[in-house]
Parts: structure tokens; C-alpha cells; sequence
């Protein structure tokens, strides 16, 4: 029996990371035939189309193991070590159980029993080969995690899907696969489908719309294979083994979570926003009741392919910076970046400026300090750069900071702008020079708004039109009105600031006569290759969150919003996005 499945099923919110569609669920039970079809027909919704013989990596969008390849040393009665798929034979998956191990069967040739007959006699004539020769199969347990890396390297990675051809399923809803993404949380479960006899395949594969599965667990069966232990349905034991896996091509994942800080006057509260908008939960990253306000930024600090929160402390208390690891909320860096006598606050910035994965953290001081930008290494927070970014050391009115790929070379570049009591003027920093404490401006700085105004700005970086570099996104600043404009990053490059194109250019809100200014981010949310804009309101005028759909926009004109939601109930005092 072949059965076929596409279907759209869109997963709880509170169990999905990110928009985790399900494409297509393949299954079917039988002979090797049968099972063939839907293996290949999977092979084409990973794809690549149908190639025969598959044993490694096809064209950069999927990987299969099928065992033969395994080396006689590695296999029965030898365990196989859970990441020789990713290190001896790189393919980007590492195997974990509770259990004792794994094993991979002898072949005939290496003069050992075939498919598992060293752990039981019976089972050679129980278990057939999907592919020949060799089977797998956890040792001690029924559970198999197979977990996706960047393949050959330490670097978490997703896939689009994962299917695998299952040996002598017996029992229906016993043998199943789980989906889960880089947090952890369930995407999908499918059961694997059962046919009674041995000998008998069973094949399942999923397909998502987006390379979002971090971990797939394999329930094989309901008893582990053991000595002495036989295949019994009747007796509701079910014994199954496992032939070829088949995934997509493991990728860095792209976390497009959205952090939001408290304004000033309420509790300190950050709120993770997850794609469309909905909470991801809060955390109260600093102790005491605090209600100076929570400045935030996102970035992947420890590079685990999750973006971590980065907290600075704002007015009222000795400067305070935390980094809170996105799967857990642990406290992975905290420091007091100024003196202790200074209690005017900090901004915070996030990414990766030298390229090597980690993302860097950016901290400059909020009024009272001048505008100093500190650059400490997220790859062991050692500092990296202590300068001025605005070159005007006696100038109190602090800075505001923000990385991008302006560039476009892979590395995060770093923007800082003048903060309240300067004009709204912008500098910019070649991200690598930065790191080696040697700041190189890739463009002369300029004003993004009127050069009278007097209450600096706030600045992200994203890429909005999808040419691969960076688009320089600002918003007004305290007592300006919630206006934001974007000018083109690879013309703006190109020119060395002299070209100034603009790509966007409206209010936030509706209320076009707030002057608590508006606080930008940029993430892309839907997806499509384009930075989305993010906005946060200013004090006054809530604790409101928009973003609006960056594919959509115009030189001026307020585009589509992605959603609107009100970050904290009841605030009054604005938020901060990152």
C-alpha cells in the first residue's frame, strides 16, 4: 500500500518557533517496491529529482545514509559512534539514545551473523534489507535522536524534512517520528505505518515549507532489540529496525524571534515575540524590582543557531549588560560596562562584526555619557574596541548603536548614532576593523533628518530589498515624532556616503503628533529573504509593537503591517525592540 499526503497544517503557536508548515507527509508499507515509490517521491519533495544509489549529499539540498558505506570496524558487533555521520563521514547528523549505543549490521562478507543475528539468532530471519546489506539500530533502547549540523563542523544546523525506511513495523501508533525545532519545541509527530508479516518495509517522510527541524526522534517499535527477546505482535511486542534516512541539506538555521524591553516606570520585563507576533514568554532580567527600563537586542552570542537576548539597564542605577541564552534564559555574560557612578543608562547592539560565528556585543551609554561605543567578543566577551563613535568626545548626550551587513561580505558592519541633545547624525564602521580595534568608516557620516533637530535617533540595519546588503533604518528620536526612514545600503557603500537613496519614509503610527519618538529593529519575519522593519513606540504613546512587511514598501508610504501587538498591558512608557 502506497498512501500520499500533502497537506498545510500550520502547529499550535506556542509550540513553533517560526511559521512550521507541514508540506507533504509521504508513508507507505509493503514490499520493497512499494516502499521504493514513495522513498523516491520523497527524494523529489526534498529535492533534486531521482537519483538511484544514493549513499551521500545530492546538489546541496539533501543527504541519505543507507549503512552500506559503514566500515566493518564500525559496525556489529562494534557500536557505530553516534557522530561518524558527521565527523568520519560528514553528512551533518549526529545520533543520541538513552539506551547503550548503536549498531549497524554485518554484512555477509565480513563473516559475522547478518542483520543483528550476533544479538539474537532469530532476528536475521526477521528483519529484511531495504537497501543492502546493513540495518540500524539503537542498542539498550527504542529511541534514536538524529540531531542536524553544518556537516563536519560543531555548528547546529536544520533541515527541511527527514524520512527513513523502517523494518517490520507491526504495530500501528507505536513506531513514529518527532519533529523539533532549534528551542526544542515539537513541530510534528506522524506515526509510522504498520503491516502485519516479516520481511515488510514501512516508509515515513516529512517536509516542512522551511529548513526548520533541528532534532527528529525515532520511536522504533515498543522493545528494544535484546537476546532472547523476540518479535511478538500477538502479544503486543513489536521489534523494528531501521533502513535508509533521507533529509535535507543541514543549514545554519535563521531565528526570527523579536525581543522587546519594558519602558521606563514599569517593571523591567523583556517579551520574546515570535514571528506573527505572538509571545515566545517574558523574563525579568534584572533582580530587585527594577524600572529603569530594559534597552534589548538580539543576537546568536554563542552561536548555537539561536538568537540570544542581550539586556542593558536603563536611568536609575549603576549600568548593568546580560546576555540570556535563547534556549534557556541562563545568564551567559554579565557585566558593569561604565563606571559605577554612572547611572544614566545604556543602549545595547548585536552581531557578528569579524565573521566567525559568534556574535559580538555593542554596548554605548545613554545621556549623561559621552558617545563611547565598548565591543566585547561573543566568543569569550573579552573586549574588542573602546572608542568614540561620534567624534565629538564632550558631546553628553550618549549614542545608540546598531550592526548590519552594509557591506556585503559577510561580516556585520556597525552603525552609531548621535543620542538626545545631538543632531540626528549617523556614523558608520567596517564591521572587521571594528574587532581589531582599529575603526575604518566605509562612508562619511551625514544627518538622517533635519540637521536641527536635537534629539538624536535611533538606528537598525537590515537588508529591506533583498540585494544582499544592509539598508540603513531610522527612527525619530525622544520628542520627534514616530517617524522612520531607510536609505539603500549598497548605494550609500558605493558611494562612500555621497548617495543617499531613499527606500522608506513614514509614520509608525497613526498618531502623527507623538513626540516620543519611535525605536526601530529589523528582522526578516516572513521568511522571503527581506529585512522587515520593526517598530516600537516612544513614551506617550503605549507599549505597541508594529512590523511592517518590508517587500511591500515604497519610497514613501506607510507600508502593510506583518501585525500589531501590545507588548506589556497597561504601559504607558514605550518599549524598546531589538
Amino acid at each position: 500500500m502506497n498512501r500520499n499526503r500533502s497537506v498545510v497544517r500550520v502547529e499550535a503557536l506556542e509550540d513553533r518557533l517560526a511559521p512550521a508548515t507541514v508540506a507533504t507527509v509521504r508513508e507507505a508499507v509493503g514490499g520493497a517496491v512499494e516502499v521504493l515509490t514513495a522513498r523516491d517521491q520523497f527524494r523529489v519533495d526534498l529535492g533534486g529529482g531521482v537519483v538511484a544509489g544514493a549513499n551521500g549529499s545530492f546538489g546541496g539540498v539533501r543527504r541519505e545514509i543507507n549503512w552500506d558505506g559503514t566500515p566493518d570496524a564500525k559496525s556489529s558487533p562494534n557500536p557505530l559512534p553516534g557522530d561518524f555521520f558527521n565527523t568520519t563521514s560528514p553528512r551533518g547528523a549526529v545520533f543520541q539514545t538513552p539506551g547503550a549505543g548503536f549498531q549497524v549490521s554485518a554484512t555477509l562478507a565480513s563473516g559475522q551473523p547478518v542483520r543483528f543475528g550476533n544479538i539474537d539468532p532469530t532476528y536475521p530471519a526477521e528483519f529484511a534489507a531495504f537497501s543492502p546489506q546493513r540495518l540500524f539500530t539503537p542498542v539498550g533502547s527504542t529511541v534514536t535522536d538524529v540531531l542536524f549540523f553544518v556537516p563536519g563542523t560543531a555548528t547546529p544546523a536544520v533541515v527541511t524534512g527527514f524520512g527513513a525506511v523502517f523494518a517490520d513495523v507491526d504495530l500501528a501508533s507505536v513506531s513514529k517520528l518527532e519533529f523539533f525545532d532549534v528551542r526544542g519545541r515539537k513541530i510534528a509527530e506522524e506515526d509510522v505505518p504498520a503491516v502485519g508479516g516479516s520481511g515488510t518495509f514501512a516508509f515515513l517522510g516529512v517536509t516542512f515549507t522551511e529548513a526548520a527541524v533541528a532534532r527528529v526522534r525515532i520511536t522504533t517499535g515498543n522493545t528494544a532489540l535484546a537476546s532472547s527477546v523476540t518479535d511478538a505482535p500477538a502479544d503486543g511486542r513489536d521489534l523494528v529496525v531501521l533502513d535508509d534516512f533521507l533529509y535535507g541539506e543541514p543549514v545554519r538555521p535563521v531565528d526570527r524571534v523579536v525581543p522587546v524591553g519594558a519602558g521606563e516606570g514599569t517593571l523591567g520585563q523583556v517579551n520574546v515575540l515570535q514571528p506573527d507576533g505572538t509571545s515566545f514568554g517574558t523574563v525579568t532580567p534584572f533582580p530587585g524590582g527594577f524600572t529603569g527600563g530594559v534597552r534589548v537586542a538580539a543576537g546568536d552570542v554563542n552561536n548555537d543557531g539561536v538568537l540570544d537576548t542581550v539586556v542593558g539597564s536603563g536611568p536609575g542605577a549603576a549600568t548593568a549588560v546580560r546576555v540570556l541564552d535563547g534556549r534557556t534564559q541562563a545568564v551567559l555574560f554579565d557585566t558593569t560596562p561604565f563606571e559605577e557612578a554612572f547611572t544614566g543608562g545604556v543602549f545595547v547592539a548585536s552581531g557578528d562584526l569579524n565573521g566567525d560565528g559568534f556574535a559580538e556585543v555593542i554596548v554605548t551609554p545613554d545621556q549623561g555619557g559621552g558617545p563611547r561605543v565598548r565591543v566585547f567578543s561573543g566568543n569569550g566577551f573579552n573586549q574588542l574596541a573602546d572608542f568614540f563613535g561620534i567624534e565629538d568626545p564632550n558631546f553628553r548626550g550618549g549614542a545608540r548603536a546598531a550592526v548590519g551587513d552594509l557591506t556585503s561580505d559577510g561580516k556585520g558592519d556597525l552603525l552609531v548614532a548621535a543620542g538626545f541633545g545631538g543632531g540626528p547624525r549617523l556614523a558608520g564602521f567596517e564591521g572587521a576593523s571594528v574587532a581589531a580595534n582599529a575603526p575604518v568608516k566605509p562612508f562619511a557620516d551625514f544627518f538622517v533628518f533635519e540637521q536641527t533637530l536635537r534629539n538624536g535617533v535611533y538606528v537598525a540595519a537590515g537588508d529591506l530589498n533583498g540585494d544582499g546588503f544592509a539598508d540603513v533604518i531610522a527612527g525619530g528620536g525622544p520628542g520627534g515624532g514616530p517617524r522612520i526612514y531607510a536609505v539603500d545600503g549598497k548605494a550609500l557603500i558605493a558611494s562612500v556616503g555621497a548617495s543617499r537613496i531613499q527606500v522608506a519614509n513614514f509614520f509608525a503610527t497613526d498618531d502623527v503628533n507623538n513626540r516620543g519618538g519611535v525605536r526601530v529593529a529589523a528582522r526578516d519575519l516572513n521568511a522571503d529573504g527581506r529585512s522587515d522593519i520593526i517598530a516600537g513606540d516612544g513614551p506617550g504613546a503605549g507599549a505597541r509593537v508594529r512590523a511592517f512587511d518590508s517587500a511591500t514598501l515604497a519610497a514613501d508610504g506607510r507600508p502593510p503591517e506583518l501585525y500589531a501587538v501590545d507588548a506589556f498591558a497597561d504601559a504607558t512608557n514605550g518599549v524598546y525592540v531589538g
